[in-house]
């Protein structure tokens, strides 16, 4: 009886429950990324589930008959993930997979330890993120940190 079901999700199973539900619009996935390269995704998620995760979203994503049921995610994660070159491979990886939506946050133990001075790269690469989400006509939700920072560029 539930209107929608958000399920967070690695996307190393496909499910089709989690099929079926997205496209009958009573389910919404949220896939955390973190990257646009293979190179990145193993470093950070420690498996290289790569192209199976990319695969998966695809198929989740080819489903949908709201483009905003099929999101991923990318947290920023400083020193590792935050390079202009990574936030684009992941922006067109989701393009190319059929994400219409996607989501930006910054990771919570880097945040609180810099809350108080956070650097200027973040704000840049933040800035770079919301111009390139908006080239490609996609839509972003920005999460806890990714909106509280993207909120001091306006």
């Amino acid at each position: 009886g539930l209107d929608t079901i958000r399920v967070l999700t690695n996307a190393t199973k496909y499910s089709s429950v989690i099929e079926k539900g997205i496209a009958q619009g009573k389910v919404n996935i949220v896939v955390s990324v973190d990257s646009g390269t293979r190179e990145t995704f193993v470093k950070i998620k420690k498996h290289d589930f790569y192209d199976k995760v990319w695969e998966n979203i695809t198929r989740y994503a080819s489903v949908q008959k709201k483009s905003n049921l099929v999101k991923t995610k990318f947290i920023l994660i400083p020193e590792v993930n935050s390079s202009q070159s990574e936030v684009y491979a992941w922006i067109q990886k989701s393009k190319d997979a059929g994400i219409r939506h996607v989501a930006y946050d910054i990771e919570w133990d880097w945040f609180k330890q810099n809350q108080n001075n956070i650097p200027d790269f973040i704000y840049d690469i933040t800035r770079y993120i919301l111009d390139k989400v908006k080239e490609n006509n996609l839509e972003i939700e920005l999460i806890d940190r990714g909106g509280l920072i993207a909120d001091k560029l306006k």
